[in-house]
């Protein structure tokens, strides 16, 4: 078995929210299609948040994020077991704004 990781989503939002952003639709589309003419193919979400708020609601936000992009795939008829979630929090380093993201 091969494995292939491809790193090509990179979603970035306001702070303290977690809608995906408007712009961010064409994006997904692409990857709903590239999915689907994958079957095989799995996908990993690593939800961000800056250092505004305690860690839990950090946590929390950065769950949320990640969780509305599966939605959407979801919604998109891409299987959940496709599908792998991971809240980070903060992130300490670099830009405060470039954190709060799910790739």
């Amino acid at each position: 078995l091969k494995l292939k990781y491809i790193k090509s989503l990179l979603i970035y939002y306001f702070s303290d929210e977690y809608k995906i952003p408007d712009k961010y639709y064409k994006t997904l589309e692409n990857l709903v299609g590239l999915m689907k003419s994958n079957k095989n193919l799995l996908i990993e979400l690593h939800g961000y948040a800056d250092k505004q708020g305690n860690n839990e609601f950090n946590r929390s936000l950065s769950y949320k994020r990640a969780f509305e992009i599966s939605r959407y795939l979801k919604k998109h008829n891409i299987k959940s077991k496709r599908i792998k979630i991971f809240a980070h929090g903060e992130i300490e380093k670099g830009n405060m704004n470039k954190n709060r993201k799910v790739e």
